[in-house]
């Protein structure tokens, strides 16, 4: 079992991989490549002690002019590095040259982390990669950036560690032709957008939410549910959690963090609605959390 491991005293020592209730395990998928909220995102080491650990970890992906990908949420560099202008019309030599910025914070860190990088540490003959390591490429590119060259450049860095990735996004199409280019990297799909269309609220509009969901990514294997989603359904009696896990799908559910107002409250309806993994950008800090309130 993937948890926390037991040291003097009978304490447990946060690792950040997972939290125990009712006899199992939900793991902690880490945003960003991120152990604590004050983290750079997507720094080197947090990514090294993820696969090591066996940890569920995510970086977002996001395609430069060349084209290839690096791990970036915005388009906008001025988010998350000290540049400015936009990723999309930026080479890899001039992204190269900036560093990564604290959205909060203003501290900054390395250099951008390329998908091409990041494969080689999580590669299959790496070696020091835990085998229940997951590496979530979160893809934020619509279907018309995903070029040939694109999918050859995925494909190449893709090949030799599929089974350790996972590409997931809002956009379905783009996910399942990039994904398909290689096989044995896993699907996932975030349906935030039929969410907000069709704005659920009773029991049977959940179950239709559901249906749609499934419909529209009939090959996702992980469904990303934000956690607005899962307490309304909760509120609506509807088992939506339960409903996508019956189709034989995994449930994780975004982002939820310590600072968030009611966290104590959601956390527990997340956890209670059954949920296979919550997303966090503080995965020990939840995890500390939730063994002072837990009585398991």
């Amino acid at each position: 079992m993937i948890g926390s491991r037991t040291v003097a005293g009978n304490r447990p020592e946060p690792d950040g991989l997972s939290i125990r209730s009712n006899g199992r395990a939900i793991r902690l998928k880490w945003h960003k490549a991120r152990r604590h909220a004050v983290d750079l995102p997507f720094e080197r080491g947090n990514i090294r002690a993820a696969l090591a650990l066996g940890a569920s970890c995510e970086v977002d992906i996001r395609r430069l002019a060349d084209p290839v990908f690096v791990c970036l949420h915005d388009d906008e560099l001025s988010h998350e590095t000290d540049g400015v202008g936009l990723a999309s019309q930026s080479t890899a030599k001039a992204v190269t040259a900036l560093t990564y910025r604290h959205t909060e914070s203003g501290r900054r860190g390395g250099p951008p982390l390329f998908l091409q990088e990041l494969a080689s540490m999580v590669a299959a003959n790496e070696g020091g990669v835990h085998q229940d390591a997951q590496m979530q490429l979160d893809l934020k590119e619509e279907r018309p950036a995903i070029t040939d060259d694109l999918i050859g450049h995925f494909v190449g860095c893709a090949t030799g560690c599929a089974r350790y990735l996972i590409v997931s996004g809002d956009y379905w199409d783009a996910v399942d032709t990039l994904a398909g280019a290689v096989p044995g990297v896993t699907r996932g799909y975030d349906p935030l957008a039929l969410a907000i269309e069709m704005k659920p609220r009773t029991h049977r509009e959940f179950a239709a939410f559901v249906r749609s969901s499934l419909a529209a990514a009939p090959k996702a294997a992980v469904f990303y549910l934000h956690h607005e989603i899962i307490v309304r359904a909760a509120v609506a009696g509807a088992p939506v959690v339960g409903d996508l896990q019956g189709e034989g799908r995994e449930v994780d559910c975004w982002t939820l963090d310590p600072d968030h107002a009611e966290f104590e409250d959601r956390l527990a309806t997340v956890i209670a609605s059954g949920v296979d993994q919550i997303t966090t950008n503080a995965p020990l800090a939840v995890q500390e959390h939730w063994s002072r309130l837990d009585t398991d």
